[in-house]
């Protein structure tokens, strides 16, 4: 019996050290994966909205349709494009050690509410639809 927790110990001492070797190689590793998995995401969502600028008329429509409440679109817009300095300030440069909603919590909620006012924007200044 004495040979067999001798053996246990030798066997738990031994992936103890495996483990603390290994460790951090796939610490690295999946910090990389999870950097590529971002950029990729970015990547993505960046093509799909060149895609629709490129093969939809939406740039003519906004200078030239007299439907669209043009001030309502500039403040849409605005609030967007600080929606967005938000989110690329928390995902780049801000301590990523913690989740952003206990590091940075008023920029979320600033965040959340820039977002939603901006589509409300958009739908204000979006001419009617058309209906029978």
């Amino acid at each position: 019996m004495e040979g067999l927790r001798s053996r246990h110990r030798q066997l738990s001492e031994l992936l103890k050290r495996v483990e603390a070797e290994y460790s951090p190689r796939q610490e690295k590793r999946d910090h990389i994966k999870r950097r590529l998995t971002v950029y990729l995401n970015t990547f993505v969502w960046l093509a799909a909205a060149a895609l629709v600028l490129k093969y939809t008329n939406l740039i003519q429509q906004l200078q030239h349709d007299s439907r669209i409440n043009r001030f309502a679109c500039t403040v849409g817009l605005g609030l967007f494009g600080t929606t967005w300095l938000i989110m690329v300030k928390l995902a780049y440069f801000s301590n990523r050690s913690q989740e952003f909603s206990e590091s940075h919590p008023n920029l979320l909620l600033a965040a959340a509410v820039l977002g939603i006012a901006s589509y409300f924007s958009y739908l204000l200044s979006s001419p009617p639809s058309e209906s029978d």
